[in-house]
């Protein structure tokens, strides 16, 4: 041996300061984010790669942070050593990243938080599901003018059965269909020709 060391834990001081935590970058699919205030992303840019850093400046290799993505996960994900933090896969909506360092002693620093933004696909958005309502609705409505006209052609030939014709009167004979009004057309015995 070649000197002395002594240790008096008693002497060992906690390092009260809280360390600072920066999010370096955001790695999208098709891009990357340098130092990100706030993301707002395509639905193809569901996959968030977060380079994070701790600035602890003592004893900088026990420094961790927890994460937790808000609005997606209810706890913290457990303590991890600065690095990488990866989302895959997120649904449209809004999310908050919530950030916490700690520093050798277990100070912790308060939460940096980043807002997320994922875009839903065209095909989810409200302005195609009022469009497709609208077309459907307008097909429908666009179809029934259609089937009269199929249907008076019928009862002026005389196919239609009874049970659908409704008759309301005797001259001249009527049909009632919905709110649409048929003439009958009489045989020349009298009888109309849908009473066959």
């Amino acid at each position: 041996m070649a000197g002395l060391t002594r240790f008096d834990p008693a002497g060992r001081h906690e390092n009260a300061v809280p360390p600072r935590l920066v999010v370096e970058s955001a790695g999208l699919p098709t891009r990357s984010i340098a130092y990100p205030a706030a993301l707002d992303l395509g639905w193809r840019e569901r996959t968030i790669d977060f380079r994070v850093a701790v600035l602890a400046f003592r004893n900088h290799a026990r420094a961790a942070f927890r994460a937790r993505l808000d609005g997606l996960e209810n706890a913290w994900l457990p303590l991890r050593r600065p690095g990488e933090l990866r989302y895959t896969n997120l649904s449209p909506g809004s999310y908050r990243l919530l950030l916490q360092a700690a520093n050798e002693s277990g100070v912790w620093a308060e939460e940096v938080a980043l807002p997320i933004r994922v875009h839903p696909p065209w095909w989810q958005t409200v302005w195609f599901r009022v469009t497709a309502a609208a077309a459907a609705l307008a097909l429908a409505v666009g179809a029934e003018p259609q089937q009269l006209v199929v249907l008076q052609l019928l009862v002026g030939e005389g196919v239609v059965a009874q049970r659908q014709i409704h008759v309301v009167g005797a001259e001249p004979e009527r049909a009632g269909f919905g709110n649409q009004w048929v003439e009958i057309p009489r045989r020349e015995g009298g009888t109309p020709l849908a009473e066959q």
